[in-house]
């Protein structure tokens, strides 16, 4: 497998089936430790990345540019999405 291209696309955002499953098996780390939900400060494009996996990130307030980056904060609900759970390695 070729890890950069998995990760990274062509404009450097982070894409892909390795990122996506890197993100659920945390949230499903997360869970199995007690975890109700996550809270997430990050890059605007990892919205969208949940939004691609079914899965609604509460904003908590307004993005923000932070050293030339647009940031938001969001909380990630465990009760309200599905497959929160060990991820298989294709």
């Amino acid at each position: 497998m070729d890890i950069d291209n998995a990760f990274i696309s062509d404009n450097n955002q982070m894409t892909g089936k390795l990122t996506k499953s890197l993100l659920l098996q945390s949230f499903h780390i997360a869970k199995q430790n007690g975890a109700k939900g996550v809270i997430s400060v990050s890059p605007l494009g990892i919205e969208r990345l949940l939004r691609s996996l079914g899965i609604k990130g509460h904003r908590l307030g307004k993005p923000m540019k932070i050293n030339g980056y647009s940031l938001f904060a969001c909380y990630v609900d465990f009760e309200n999405i599905e497959g929160v759970a060990p991820l298989t390695h294709a």
